[in-house]
């Protein structure tokens, strides 16, 4: 907010997709070098199929500007059908999983080969793809930031889930820098426009650089709902003037310039930002005499919790309970993740004797949780179990347990991921799309939810 004192993290994001136009090339080189010029490293994030379009069109000159950037993942094909939203909404999460990685990976090669990186920064999910199974997945392969995720947070914080930690995209800048196309580009005021960024910790401006140059999306031209149109012979999307391009850079240029020479802000590298989020993750321990602290925490709210040496999510909570259940070491917290189905909690009080909670706490880490646990008196949820393992690990001879929510309550910035629902939300989805499992199982995933 306006009131701290700490300067505003500022950070530029390319959204690198286009690969139907080579004008759209042309952009990513251009703003791959206007960033250079000032000294800003920018992040970029790739898709592979324009990798490859660069290579077999004997464009170098695009990877070589913007391999001097940070480079992040942006899918293997992006918008083209079935996209990763629409082949990963299956019951099936290893089916999902085998798919997406089959895939993902075969982009990944391209970018890398184009590039020369070795690994990315982060990843970035393409045309309102927030799938659960490429968040863990891509994690899983070493990419510790995600950006551009569900979450709205006004301040511009980010947040742990999946195992990456996600963070806002906040303001597109051809909203501002491309007349005749957006109202907000004709009322456009360069100094309100730094005021609202101020007021956040943290700030993304991100752009899509096909733009400079075409009034359309690509995709809303070539991909809109279905493969319209046979691959490179995409149909003809609608330019901009070159009045519009040239207003366009000069707006952007006026922009860096200052954004640079304002004392409120710190230009910032995306890398340095994925950077932290290993280090938090890996320093984090949870000891025996925390788990007090720990219970208490969560009869006040089902919620993350913070301890000195970093935060905790749910299931990293349950993960300790469990360990200190049959331990006093400390625990080191790993991966992990949520539910593939709805948590079923107790509908009444439950008595449990401490030595049957004992045997049965126990986590498989990286494992989905089960949405229930059977026991002796019957059937009960991952949080009672949770606070069962907790009073048993602590020395409660027995365990009471009362009826309670299974789930956290997702409100303020959080509100985005409690109200998503995915099918019929964009035009980037087949019309036989049904969202039968990713936006609800996305939501299931707020188990996995650390703040930073």
């Amino acid at each position: 907010m306006s009131s701290r004192n700490s300067k505003t993290e500022v950070y530029f994001s390319f959204d690198t997709e286009d690969f139907t136009h080579e004008k759209a090339w042309d952009a990513q080189r251009r703003e791959a070098e206007l960033l250079e010029r000032y000294g800003i490293r920018g992040n970029f994030n790739i898709v592979g199929y324009v990798a490859r379009e660069w290579l077999s069109h004997g464009r170098y000159d695009v990877p070589a500007a913007i391999s001097r950037h940070d480079v992040s993942f942006h899918s293997l094909r992006h918008s083209y059908h079935p996209t990763i939203n629409e082949y990963t909404d299956v019951e099936s999460y290893g089916a999902a999983r085998d798919e997406l990685l089959r895939q993902e990976c075969q982009g990944m090669g391209m970018v890398k080969a184009a590039t020369g990186v070795r690994s990315f920064v982060a990843a970035c999910p393409p045309g309102n793809s927030l799938s659960y199974v490429a968040m863990y997945e891509y994690a899983k392969l070493g990419i510790p930031l995600y950006v551009g995720s569900v979450f709205e947070f006004a301040d511009g914080s980010s947040v742990y889930m999946c195992n990456a930690l996600h963070t806002n995209y906040d303001f597109m800048l051809e909203h501002r820098f491309l007349p005749g196309a957006y109202r907000e580009a004709e009322n456009y005021d360069l100094n309100e426009f730094l005021d609202a960024a101020a007021r956040k910790k943290r700030v993304v401006f991100y752009t899509h650089p096909t733009r400079a140059y075409y009034r359309k999306f690509w995709d809303l031209v070539s991909y809109r709902g279905e493969n319209t149109y046979e691959f490179g012979k995409w149909g003809p999307t609608p330019e901009n003037t070159p009045e519009q391009t040239a207003e366009f850079f000069r707006r952007f240029e006026e922009f860096i310039r200052a954004i640079r020479s304002d004392g409120r802000f710190e230009i910032k590298e995306m890398r340095g930002l994925a950077e932290k989020a290993k280090l938090e993750t890996s320093r984090r321990v949870v000891r025996y005499a925390d788990l007090p602290y720990i219970r208490d925490a969560l009869h006040e709210r089902l919620w993350a919790v913070r301890l000195p040496s970093g935060t905790l999510s749910l299931t990293d909570c349950f993960a300790a309970a469990a360990h200190f259940c049959r331990s006093r070491d400390d625990y080191i917290p790993g991966p992990v993740r949520g539910f593939l189905s709805s948590p079923r909690g107790i509908t009444k009080p439950l008595t449990l004797d401490r030595d049957e909670v004992i045997a049965l706490a126990g986590y498989e880490p990286d494992s989905f949780l089960p949405p229930s646990f059977m026991t002796s008196r019957g059937e009960i949820g991952p949080a009672d179990m949770l606070f069962a393992m907790l009073d048993a690990a602590t020395g409660a001879p027995a365990v009471v347990l009362e009826p309670r929510e299974q789930m956290p309550e997702l409100s303020g910035g959080y509100a985005s991921l409690r109200d998503l629902h995915m099918s019929g939300d964009s035009w980037v989805h087949s019309p036989d799309f049904r969202d039968a499992y990713i936006s609800d199982r996305l939501r299931l995933q707020s188990w996995t939810i650390r703040e930073e």
